[in-house]
């Protein structure tokens, strides 16, 4: 015997099942037979998620056995996680937001629920090894909760479109994304079930309300750009769970239904408050203004904002043109890029979004004709998700097109998710009871209520094993496509790993002891800096900071100056990395380039400088315009728009970043502002490859001598 799901009842039932189908207030139904063609197939869907599940498990034991350590602000969130069972600075707050630097005022993310779901595996396996097998553990946990909630709304043969769906979703991340605690990417997954359980309520599921409110405020506490999104998706599944309640009739109002959601109501409210506990002591108890008060300073005020238009063409991008939201484009999408985002035309954006409207609409049309209240409430889900991912992307401050915008991802997920659903129960026969005065609340989890009898007509076996082998098909090719190593998008380049390694490596066999102060002289991408403080972390020995963004990052608790430390720690990346501070010991020096190498860069620096001051290498038409508006500072344009070139300016650093560049050269090549003959080309691109490892894999870790 199985669950009933909710809105399963056949077009055309007229009349309850005998009183043996209902136990206590919930619904138990053998409808296996009715939907999906009998218990085999409720069997192959565990199976397909375990399926699902096996390349989280392949790219956390390979992360393991090639000694990942964390970099950048994967370290910090190490770090912070670390506190949270071993530490006596118990996190309060999520990491400090980049947004602080648009409305001038340091402000984080709301709350450390990521810290309390990586704390345990960090602390029994070390901030490194913990932080992946942290990381896999929030990504499975939210495969298995999209699958079970899938099943339980719609049955298993929606449950198999679920797992085919998150294990698509996790191949476009790919296995390096996968393993890496980031903020912005742990949350795709999360998200992707915070919209299923939202699915779930709106179908009449009110057992799922407090899981709804755990993930919700894991999602929003963890990232800012959630700020929109959840609490609409919330009015929204309150709003559907009212409704089917509604439907439901007498059985919704029985005294059993009435203490179900009286115990739910509490269950949820206590989810709540243990949540958000930590965020509202700060606030209340945290020096100076709350965290919370500055994000609603922030919220209040005006900013850098996308218009309509480009917020359209935004969501298009990943939603609605191809590749869509499977590979590559969570790689090639909203990289920080020297011209900002290439966003595609509008033309095409809106006749792609038009079109994946009118899909949406007839499957809506589709689900009301057949009384199926599942899909009518995944397609009103989307429609809803949709909305606020339009106006997320318009927000000021909160909101840019860059990393921040991952979540378009799991939209793209969700609606392919709906699309899928509402063809599979068309094709396979189901048909829902979710037309007015059917309401899907007398289902699992629902309130007390009778099974609705069984279809006249159940739909044909061939269909289902069709339907269950396309999804089957799907989850096996897609995990096994994402089985080998892929980074489609971390924020630190793959090359810095290994770099990383070999500095926390030297720093463990220097033999430290302290408390150190960490001194960061690096650039914003630089990711070495946290990498040494996580390692400096795992060796027991306390980091201090004396900046305001490292206090609002790693807490008051590591406030410090060179007075009450053992050290200084200074980390310096790029080609002076070679020249520390006075009177510091060099404790390792990592050579992005060797000598052969440098020797080779040098010739290259010397050789394009003299080509571009002969005008033998040229900026082109594009090149000239980004000169025009002053982003290269080693360009002059003279009184009828000629370009002159600096060559040595060019090639060497700039005072600001452009895009992710640090040289005029670097951007030109990169970005393919030059105009020369094919015979460059090649010159070009060695270039562009060493000057990018001398300036990003160099790196050296100074020790300047404490109080005695």
């Amino acid at each position: 015997m199985m669950r009933a799901k909710p809105g399963t009842m056949a077009a055309g039932a007229a009349s309850p099942a005998p009183d043996r189908y209902a136990q206590g207030d919930e619904v138990l139904a053998d409808d296996g037979a009715e939907l999906t063609g009998g218990r085999l197939t409720g069997r192959a869907v565990w199976v397909l998620l375990a399926v699902a599940l096996v390349p989280l498990v392949v790219a956390a034991a390979r992360a393991l056995v090639d000694g990942w350590v964390p970099v950048g602000d994967s370290a910090l969130i190490a770090i912070r996680a670390g506190d949270v069972l071993g530490g006596s600075d118990l996190p309060q707050l999520g990491m400090w937001a980049s947004t602080s630097w648009q409305v001038g005022f340091d402000l984080n993310h709301p709350g450390p629920l990521l810290y309390d779901a990586l704390a345990l595996p960090t602390t029994l396996f070390g901030n490194a090894a913990g932080s992946v097998v942290g990381a896999v553990a929030v990504s499975a946990v939210a495969v298995v909760g999209i699958v079970v909630v899938a099943r339980r709304c719609g049955g298993p043969l929606v449950a198999a479109v679920a797992a085919a769906v998150a294990a698509t979703l996790c191949w476009s991340m790919g296995s390096a994304v996968l393993v890496e605690p980031w903020h912005a990417s742990t949350l795709l997954l999360p998200f992707l079930l915070l919209v299923l359980l939202v699915w779930a309520l709106a179908c009449g599921d009110i057992a799922c309300l407090p899981w709804a409110a755990l993930v919700a405020s894991f999602v929003v506490q963890t990232n800012l750009s959630y700020g929109i999104f959840v609490p609409v998706l919330a009015v929204w599944g309150l709003v559907g769970l009212v409704l089917a309640r509604r439907r439901d009739g007498a059985a919704g109002r029985s005294a059993l239904g009435r203490r179900r959601v009286v115990a739910t109501g509490a269950a949820t409210a206590a989810v709540l408050v243990l949540c958000w506990l930590a965020p509202i002591v700060e606030e209340v108890a945290g020096e100076g203004e709350g965290n919370l008060s500055r994000l609603a300073r922030a919220a209040g005020g005006s900013g850098a904002t996308l218009d309509p238009m480009r917020a359209l063409r935004a969501v298009a991008a990943v939603v609605a043109l191809p590749p869509w939201w499977g590979r590559p484009s969570y790689h090639r999408a909203f990289r920080f890029g020297a011209f900002g985002n290439p966003l595609p035309p509008a033309a095409p954006s809106v006749v792609a979004l038009v079109a994946l409207a009118g899909v949406l609409a007839w499957c809506w049309r589709t689900a009301r004709r057949r009384r199926d209240a599942v899909s009518a409430a995944a397609v009103s889900t989307a429609g809803v998700f949709l909305l606020a991912a339009l106006v997320t992307a318009t927000v000021p401050k909160l909101v840019l097109v860059a990393y921040q915008v991952r979540w378009l991802w799991p939209l793209g997920a969700f609606v392919t998710f709906t699309i899928a659903t509402t063809l599979v129960r068309r094709f396979a026969g189901a048909a829902g009871g979710a037309g007015p005065g059917h309401g899907p609340g007398t289902a699992a989890g629902g309130t007390a209520g009778h099974r609705p009898a069984a279809p006249a007509h159940p739909p044909a076996g061939g269909r289902t094993r069709l339907v269950l082998g396309a999804c089957a098909a799907v989850t096996v090719l897609v995990a096994v496509a994402n089985l080998p190593t892929s980074n489609q998008g971390t924020p630190a380049p793959a090359a810095t790993l290994p770099v990383a390694r070999a500095l926390t490596a030297a720093v463990r066999d220097a033999d430290l002891t302290g408390p150190l102060l960490v001194k960061c002289s690096e650039g914003v991408f630089d990711p070495y800096c946290e990498a040494v403080m996580a390692g400096l972390e795992r060796d027991g020995i306390r980091v201090l900071v004396d900046d305001s963004i490292g206090v609002r990052q790693l807490g008051t608790g590591r406030r410090g100056d060179a007075g009450d430390a053992a050290g200084t720690v200074t980390v310096l990346t790029g080609e002076l990395a070679a020249f520390g501070p006075p009177g510091a010991r060099q404790l390792t020096l990592h050579d992005g380039v060797d000598a052969d190498e440098l020797t080779d860069l040098e010739g290259l620096r010397d050789r394009i400088a003299a080509a571009l001051a002969a005008g033998e290498v040229k900026l082109d038409d594009r090149g000239r315009r980004v000169a025009a508006r002053g982003d290269l500072p080693s360009v002059s344009l003279g009184p009828e728009g000629e370009a002159t070139v600096d060559g040595e300016a060019a090639v060497g650093l700039r005072p600001f970043l452009f895009g992710e560049h640090r040289r005029d050269l670097v951007a030109m090549v990169a970005e393919d502002l030059l105009a020369a003959d094919d015979r460059w080309h090649a010159v070009l691109d060695r270039y562009l490859e060493l000057q990018r490892a001398q300036d990003e894999e160099t790196s050296a870790v100074y020790l300047t001598p404490g109080r005695s």
